[in-house]
């Protein structure tokens, strides 16, 4: 595999190490078994897209409806980022910040924008996709918890319903 399409990077979160391994599979239908290997045990997914293309932000599209194959809906932690590319005329730029917000509100996701090749970017980057994790899974936790002490059935997760209206928004983008 080319060092280009996998990445991986240490960091410290609220006193934890982490070690977060990417697969940048931007245009690389030559690893898409591994890419589905990727989201059956990946913890977390960004979906990124560059500002000043609307094709990129509309291939998203196609990245969640891949997520939703492999996983719960409602329990997929989620950042759509928005990469700005330097000295950049604004006039350029195709997707709104409004329309990325818009998008990642209905995923449930954080949105963030940040600058191509900056170093403090792609940190809060992952910072903002461990904590998306760290949620999701506290609040699993809870939910557990919760179903114990009641000794009751557990909850009901819409998840087709969620499959559902997702998928009509990801078809009106």
């Amino acid at each position: 595999m080319s060092d280009e399409a996998f990445f991986t990077k240490s960091l410290t979160f609220r006193g934890t190490d982490y070690s977060v391994e990417m697969l940048d599979t931007t245009g690389l239908e030559l690893f898409a078994a591994m890419k589905d290997s990727f989201i059956g045990n990946g913890d977390g997914f960004l979906l990124v897209f560059d500002v000043n293309s609307h094709t990129s932000f509309l291939s998203l599209r196609d990245e969640v409806s891949l997520l939703m194959k492999f996983r719960e809906f409602a329990e997929i932690p989620l950042v759509v980022v928005g990469m700005v590319p330097r000295n950049t005329d604004h006039s350029a730029r195709e997707v709104t910040q409004e329309a990325a917000r818009v998008f990642a509100r209905y995923l449930a996701a954080t949105y963030l924008e940040c600058p191509v090749d900056s170093a403090s970017g792609a940190e809060r980057v992952l910072v903002q996709i461990i904590s998306r994790v760290e949620e999701v899974r506290d609040a699993a936790a809870q939910n557990k918890q919760r179903q114990q002490r009641s000794n009751e059935p557990a909850s009901f997760k819409p998840s087709s319903l969620i499959k559902k209206v997702c998928r009509r928004l990801l078809r009106a983008v």
